[in-house]
């Protein structure tokens, strides 16, 4: 993926990313409670997560983001939190995306995140199948 990859976007996509309520989001964390802030729970503690306004921003502009770009299998989830908030910035979406927001935008849009027992709080993803 290059930089330039992440650059202006189409208007109605970042629109759509609206409707993903915070309901929605919730849903996706309950099914994932070892997903937290910082990304998946390892071996340190961490505090449970709070849906804030400004984290559903950030879910909001990882599902925009993938709506115009799909995940190389070669990028975790901490790089493409990255690529998402590069392009939120020039979109005027979430500047910062965190670990988790990363992960439950890739979740919502279909993909599986793939864990092992190395990869810390990050994860790689797959495209689930229809």
């Amino acid at each position: 993926m290059k930089k330039s990859d992440c650059y202006q976007s189409n208007p109605d996509l970042i629109e759509s990313a609206d409707i993903i309520s915070d309901f929605t989001i919730q849903q996706i964390l309950d099914q994932n409670p070892d997903l937290l802030e910082r990304g998946w729970r390892c071996s340190q503690p961490d505090e449970p997560l709070c849906i804030t306004p400004q984290f559903v921003r950030q879910v909001r502009t990882g599902v925009a983001y993938l709506a115009e770009h799909h995940i190389p299998a070669n990028i975790g989830s901490y790089d493409l939190k990255h690529y998402m908030e590069e392009w939120g910035r020039v979109n005027s979406l979430a500047p910062y995306v965190c670990n988790c927001a990363g992960i439950g935008a890739a979740l919502l849009c279909g993909y599986r995140a793939v864990r092992t027992k190395h990869s810390g709080p990050n994860c790689h993803f797959l495209r689930a199948r229809a």
